[in-house]
């Protein structure tokens, strides 16, 4: 009874650091959406895109390292451990770089780019707040570069 009990008290512990992680990149990308709509219309929506569903690329960096499928110990292991020298492709400059390129063409990219460095921004804090210098690899190239040396 008392290992159910833990696990249960784990698994809402799990499901609480994910709604709370989350949660906060939800309500900033989604407060960013409704200021930009009135603006750029449904356009908006990619502000959110950019600024919330960033952190799918945590995900496979666990699944490869652990060989487990289950989302909340990814999300506890990100936000508990906050693992550094990784590659998190989302994260990037050559990312950025991407929006910006996108951003020549089409408006949408210019709205990508405000959610992806409030994103950033917002993970930036994080970091600090937890006294980690930087978490991330930030950029692809240089994440290359060193596993080939």
């Amino acid at each position: 009874m008392a290992k159910i009990l833990f696990s249960i008290t784990v698994l809402n512990r799990s499901v609480l650091f994910l709604i709370m992680r989350l949660t906060a990149h939800f309500v900033a990308s989604s407060i960013l959406a409704m200021l930009f709509y009135p603006f750029f219309g449904i356009s908006s929506l990619f502000v959110f895109v950019s600024g919330f569903i960033i952190d799918l690329d945590h995900y496979p960096i666990y699944v490869m390292r652990f060989k487990s499928l289950n989302p909340f110990k990814a999300n506890s292991y990100f936000i508990d451990r906050m693992p550094t020298k990784v590659l998190c492709v989302f994260h990037s400059f050559e990312f950025l770089l991407v929006l910006v390129i996108i951003a020549f063409f089409n408006s949408a990219g210019s709205i990508m780019i405000v959610g992806w460095l409030a994103h950033m921004a917002m993970d930036y804090y994080s970091e600090h707040k937890k006294g980690i210098r930087s978490a991330k690899v930030k950029s692809v190239i240089l994440f290359l570069w060193r596993k080939i040396k």
